[in-house]
């Protein structure tokens, strides 16, 4: 806006009569407003588009931030969510496998019982059930 301001200056003052011959006009000027620009994140500016005293309008895009450190972060959020999913799932399994475990030790206990009672008389497995009933009663 002001470098308009100042071609227009000039315009008229060499529309003056006798002073059409006359040196340039030489001086400074100042800006109307100075902006202050900010970006909504933190970072490195990686390109800049525009050159100081270049007119732009709203909307036009100024410069360009590195992303470089968001897409980091990013990736290690990836990751991050990534080996908690993982432990989750190990978790699980682990959970299964302890179940499947514990069953498969039933089941075995269950069967040498069954082979121990196959082997006594039956006063003896009598006996055996009782003292297994009292047992299992006190366990719990």
């Amino acid at each position: 806006m002001a470098a308009r301001l100042n071609l227009l200056l000039i315009a008229a003052l060499s529309l003056l009569p006798g002073l059409a011959s006359a040196e340039p006009v030489r001086g400074f000027t100042r800006c109307a407003a100075d902006l202050q620009l900010s970006f909504p994140l933190a970072g490195r500016i990686a390109q800049t588009l525009v050159r100081e005293g270049s007119q732009v309008r709203k909307g036009d895009v100024l410069m360009h931030l590195d992303r470089a450190a968001e897409e980091l972060d990013v990736q290690r959020r990836k990751v991050q969510w990534q080996g908690m999913a993982d432990l989750m799932i190990a978790q699980a399994r682990a959970e299964t496998s302890g179940k499947q475990l514990a069953a498969e030790a039933q089941i075995s206990a269950a069967e040498h019982e069954r082979r121990i009672f196959a082997c006594l008389t039956e006063a003896e497995r009598t006996d055996l059930h009782r003292i297994l009933r009292k047992l299992r009663h006190a366990l719990t």
